[in-house]
């Protein structure tokens, strides 16, 4: 800074804007911190306005580059802060901004074949209720292939599944779906719609899927466990309320579909905008096909029930720095289920 401070007398109609300029002064902010640095306290103040003849202290090329240096390492620092509360603490998002339309695209590789499915889900935090968050979820524009499903059976299931157009579900401090928050509603609904389909429908296979929708949806924790196997909301939970040390949380927890025990290793990275979050999950169930899904009426009880479904989870989580809501993920599940390998590559990506 020079020994004498340089003045500048305002002039009639003159902006702050203008006498940045005029000094080749960086940003209007730097030229308010520096004269009130100077300006004798609680006197001529910067307001939005100037008036003729006020004086202005204005910053010489060392005092700008003093302030630009404080500056960029106050923000340095500042970033060093937020970055070692994410890599050691408990992660969460700022669940008020949390109303978004996702893309989620699924495919599933089996034997030569691909399967590909395709839908939105909106979700939309309401409220929080003991250690519950409540959001609204919905699912929509389902493609098979890239076109709508004309088959009979798919109009039947769009019927059956108007009834969860407004799914309130509360998560838990565990990222699982703990219970369904507007269950009487959805209950009233479907048992209107019930009636009304099985008058629509007269064929064994509908009236047993008309059936087997009823079972699920008449009693509220069958329905809150049907509603746990979503994918999109075990995975968009799952590096969620998880407590990071050093940018990395380990845990055993069950995954895909809630019946299969893991174990878990999310480690994170960050950069200027973004949280990427790796995850690599291994599955550690000692318990038999038999125990894990009661009784499998199919080929596999031809085999030895002592053999274990080996499942490996590998993913990769993109989050915005600032409100660490989910932009993009990209999950491929392997199993191994009797010598027949499966794998299914989830992504999901924000819309808007």
């Amino acid at each position: 800074m020079s020994f004498y401070l340089k003045c500048h007398i305002v002039k009639k109609g003159e902006t702050l804007k203008q006498i940045a300029e005029l000094y080749e002064i960086p940003d209007i902010e730097l030229l308010k911190y520096f004269h009130h640095q100077h300006a004798p306290k609680n006197s001529n103040h910067l307001g939005t306005t100037l008036f003729a003849g006020q004086e202005i202290f204005i910053p010489d090329e060392n005092d700008i580059r003093t302030i630009l240096e404080k500056r960029n390492l106050n923000s340095e620092e500042n970033n060093i802060k937020n970055h070692n509360q994410i890599e050691n603490g408990n992660l969460l998002p700022d669940f008020q901004s949390i109303d978004h339309t996702y893309i989620v695209e699924i495919r599933d590789v089996f034997e030569n074949r691909t399967d590909h499915v395709q839908f939105e889900v909106l979700l939309q935090y309401l409220d929080k209720q003991d250690s519950n968050y409540i959001f609204k979820f919905k699912k929509e524009n389902l493609l098979l292939s890239g076109e709508k499903p004309e088959l009979k059976v798919y109009n039947l299931a769009s019927k059956c599944a108007s009834v969860f157009s407004y799914v309130e579900v509360g998560i838990n401090k565990n990222a699982l779906l703990s219970y369904v928050h507007n269950y009487k509603e959805i209950y009233n609904k479907w048992k209107t719609l019930k009636e009304n389909l099985y008058n629509l429908y007269e064929d064994a296979l509908s009236l047993r899927y008309i059936d087997e929708i009823n079972t699920v949806i008449e009693d509220r924790d069958t329905l809150t466990s049907y509603l746990r196997k979503e994918i999109f909301l075990q995975f968009y939970f799952s590096v969620y309320f998880k407590m990071y040390a050093e940018g990395k949380s380990e845990n055993i927890a069950h995954f895909l579909f809630d019946e299969i025990l893991h174990e878990n290793v999310y480690e994170i990275d960050i950069n200027d905008k973004l949280i990427a979050i790796k995850q690599e999950s291994q599955s550690i169930d000692k318990r038999s096909l038999h125990e894990i899904f009661g009784n499998i009426k199919s080929k596999e009880e031809q085999n030895d029930e002592s053999e274990l479904p080996e499942f490996t989870i590998t993913a990769k989580y993109h989050l915005d720095k600032s409100q660490k809501i989910l932009q993009n993920a990209e999950i491929k599940v392997e199993s191994l289920d009797y010598h027949t390998k499966k794998v299914q590559e989830i992504q999901i990506r924000l819309k808007h």
